[in-house]
């Protein structure tokens, strides 16, 4: 059964922006109008290094107003 209605609006890349519209980063699926974002963690984001990364990105996108979804291979 289908579940994805083509007349919602389409997840894509978005730019992320601070209160200056100065773009922090860009989401790998997200809608703009929603500010909602979709994060997947591979397998090399349990490296230290890429988690510390992962930790200030997960901060600027929430200051910035959006909300994610994080997902992994599990899911």
């Amino acid at each position: 059964m289908e579940t994805w209605d083509p007349a919602a609006r389409s997840p894509h890349n978005w730019a992320i922006l601070n209160e200056s519209d100065v773009p922090l980063r860009r989401t790998g699926l997200g809608c703009g109008e929603d500010k909602t974002s979709v994060q997947y963690g591979g397998e090399h984001h349990l490296a230290p290094t890429q988690q510390s990364g992962d930790i200030a990105r997960d901060y600027e996108i929430a200051e910035a107003g959006w909300h994610q979804a994080k997902n992994d291979k599990a899911d």
